[in-house]
């Protein structure tokens, strides 16, 4: 019965965080069709400073929801009181970051809206304190909705206002008001007092140690995913920046597919793990990564092949220098059939988990700026890539001694082979239609090849099992 809450909970919390992300999303697809590369750089250097200012709550939304656990309803109340309070002086001091920066910063479209970019940062770092204040107290519901309609609002509002001013500062205003709005929403739905407000946090270092313990993997991967943008912001245009976002995405939504899939199989595989059931373990992460795979490989395989289609339908044809990009970045999108973090947090290995983080992020900066040096924008994308199926392996290798087996059994590699050689008989044609309708026969040629050639296997694999279950019927 727990398990059957716990999976409608992360059900409900994901599909919240879901139109979060599809909002974030849609507003660079109405802000392409408004502005040329330059400004929507602009737009995202701004973004990009926002999400390494996000990092600046410390981990206390995190940390909330470890330390609660088990704690009276008024030592729960007690450790809200002073998690919101801290949070409200860090989110403070962030905005007010933002406003000195404006008032020394040359670029007059930047400056002028990073105010509203600093009363943006103020709000959210409060409000994700809030959300997890409504989670404890079972409220998942109510913070998915005020998280949704705060998102969709933002983006409404951004897209109404370019009709009368189509500037950066005014987009930031309209996405500002509305992460106040969430605020204020959800502080009114979790009862924490008003009057901590003017209360200083006291007793708060118990929390913020918890906060770093718990966070700090997921802090050094957000560093991680910020670097190749920083790099291309410090060490190229505006513009660059602009084209280079476009393309600078595996798949949308897939993180809050992911982190669905850690809620739901966790406390099971914990379960399995405390009482030595090593084979129960494993397998409740293989029945995971095989249903992984029937969704992640066609995806990747279509959009691989669709992918200068899919990025100017996205984003128009002015930013097509995003498709090299694109493509790179999609070369990562095969790990994702297999979550590594359920395995370290249910064995509560989150040491080894944290290494792998910072080998990411090391590895990431260090290759971001030398391959930027040598071959340009497209330099840092390759870099992420790299990191992340270095990082990869790093897991593979520590993975094999606490499970006691070979890395080459960690993997149900014939699953993920199956599900492979299915995807490519449902993508072959595709490309077969293209290849005919552009006229290029040789691919087509070898398109047709392929697609017989794989449904000629599926045939002689499916006769041979055929064959067998005949003999066995015959033998009994």
């Amino acid at each position: 019965m727990r398990i059957g809450h716990l999976t409608r909970k992360a059900a409900t919390l994901g599909v919240g965080r879901g139109t979060v992300v599809l909002a974030q999303f849609a507003i660079n697809l109405v802000l392409v069709r408004w502005w040329m590369p330059e400004e929507f750089g602009r737009f995202h250097q701004i973004r990009l400073l926002l999400t390494l200012a996000a990092l600046l709550d410390l981990g206390l939304p995190i940390g909330l929801l470890q330390a609660s656990g088990g704690m009276t309803p008024h030592q729960r109340d007690d450790l809200f009181r002073r998690g919101i309070s801290f949070s409200l002086v860090l989110g403070i001091l962030a905005g007010v970051g933002f406003v000195c920066v404006g008032l020394i910063l040359p670029d007059q479209a930047i400056a002028h809206a990073l105010p509203a970019a600093g009363l943006l940062i103020a709000a959210t770092i409060p409000a994700a304190a809030l959300e997890s204040v409504l989670v404890v107290q079972e409220r998942h519901l109510r913070a998915s909705i005020i998280g949704a309609a705060a998102a969709l609002g933002g983006l409404a509002a951004s897209s109404l206002v370019l009709f009368r001013h189509p500037t950066v500062d005014a987009v930031y205003l309209c996405l500002a008001l509305a992460g106040v709005s969430r605020l204020v929403a959800l502080w009114k739905w979790s009862g924490v007092p008003w009057q901590v407000l003017c209360a200083w946090p006291s007793a708060i270092w118990p929390l913020l140690r918890t906060s770093f313990a718990a966070s700090a993997n997921r802090l050094l991967a957000m560093l991680s995913a910020s670097v190749d943008r920083a790099v291309v912001a410090l060490l190229f245009s505006a513009g660059t920046l602009g084209w280079y976002v476009t393309g600078a995405w595996e798949v949308p939504f897939m993180s809050v597919f992911f982190g669905a899939i850690v809620s739901t199989i966790l406390p099971e595989m914990s379960e399995h793990w405390a009482a030595g059931r090593t084979q129960d373990f494993l397998a409740v992460w293989h029945a995971a990564i095989r249903r992984t795979a029937w969704i992640v490989f066609p995806l990747w395989l279509w959009v691989w092949v669709w992918a200068p289609e899919l990025l100017q339908l996205l984003f128009t044809s002015r930013f097509e220098d995003g498709l090299p990009v694109f493509r790179v970045y999609l070369l990562v999108l095969p790990l994702r059939v297999a979550v590594y973090s359920v395995l370290f947090l249910a064995m509560n290995e989150t040491r080894l988990l944290l290494w792998g983080a910072a080998l990411d992020l090391t590895l990431n900066v260090c290759l971001s700026v030398a391959l930027a040096a040598l071959i340009g924008p497209i330099g840092p994308a390759v870099a992420t890539t790299t990191a992340t199926w270095v990082q990869t392996l790093y897991y593979l290798i520590v993975l094999a001694r606490p499970l006691k087996m070979p890395v080459s059994r960690l993997l149900p590699w014939g699953a993920l082979c199956r599900a492979l050689a299915t995807a490519s008989v449902a993508v072959l044609p595709t490309i077969a239609v293209r290849s005919w309708v552009q006229g290029d026969a040789l691919r087509l040629l070898v398109a047709l090849i392929g697609t017989v050639g794989v449904l000629g296997v599926f045939m002689i694999r499916r006769a041979s099992g055929t064959s067998s279950g005949r003999s066995r019927e015959t033998d009994l």
